[in-house]
Formats: structure tokens, sequence, C-alpha cells
């Protein structure tokens, strides 16, 4: 039974010792064959853009410019929010989010931003000087002028 473990070796040996191989004498006197090389294909032309046509009716804009005017009692601040939320009394504006913001200037007020397509309608909150609450009203974005005449 010891002797299972010793002709598993020595078979072992003689089997990698031995190597393969065959053939006959005269294959060792043949030259190699030549190796085959083909040539590489070109590579394709590249492409650019430039080559695109787009009809003239396409915008590539995603945002449109809005312009916002508030007509209302001087010195009063004019806030404008994308991100807000309906509540029982009116709306909750994210504060983190606001668009823009400035004073009322000779009854006035001018800015304008850009608004995304995606965006339907803008909060807009009047805060006459020494009011507690403000004014708020809601814009739909369907024209590119917001227009708001605080009496």
């Amino acid at each position: 039974m010891n002797n299972k473990p010793s002709l598993a070796i020595a078979i072992t040996l003689v089997l990698t010792a031995c190597g393969g191989g065959g053939g006959s004498s005269n294959e060792g006197n043949a030259p190699a064959p030549a190796p085959v090389t083909t040539a590489p294909e070109p590579a394709p032309a590249p492409t650019s853009t430039a080559e695109l046509v787009a009809s003239p009716q396409m915008d590539f804009a995603s945002c449109d410019q809005l312009q916002v005017l508030v007509n209302a009692p001087e010195n009063s601040f004019v806030a404008a929010y994308y991100e807000f939320e309906q509540s029982g009394t009116g709306f909750v504006p994210n504060y983190q989010q606001r668009q823009l913001s400035g004073l009322v200037v000779d009854g006035q007020f001018q800015a304008s931003l850009m608004a995304p397509d995606q965006q339907q309608s803008i909060l807009v909150e009047l805060w006459p000087p020494g009011a507690t609450e403000p004014q708020q009203r809601r814009f739909e974005l369907s024209q590119g002028v917001i227009r708001w005449q605080v009496n």
C-alpha cells in the first residue's frame, strides 16, 4: 500500500520527462513557413456634427427668458420662486430656491431670469413696507412676460 504514492510520483516524472512531440527526423530540417501578414483596414473617416442639418423651426434652447414687471408701492420687496407648495391660505415657497428678488423703485420692479422649459409656473411675492404677510400670486409661464399691478 505504501508503494502507491511512490508509483504515482514515478509515473508523473516519466510522463513529464517524455515531453511528447514525435514526428520524423526530417521535420527538424524543413524551413519554417513565412508568417502571413495582412494589411490593416483603414480607419473610418471621422464624423462630425457639422454634417447635420436642422430645420429652421428647431429650437435647441432648454430655457426661455422671462421678464417680471411689478408695479407696487415704493420700497416694497419682490421675490420669485419656482419651487413652492399650495397651503390652505396661500403658498409656501422654498426660500432656498429663490430665483430673483429686489426692491420696488419709483413704483416699479423690473427683472429678467431664465426659466427652464419644463417650468410651468412661478410664485411672485410682494412684501410692502411694514407688512407682516406677503401678497402672493402664482403666474403660468405660457408667455415670456409676467405683469402684476398691485395697488
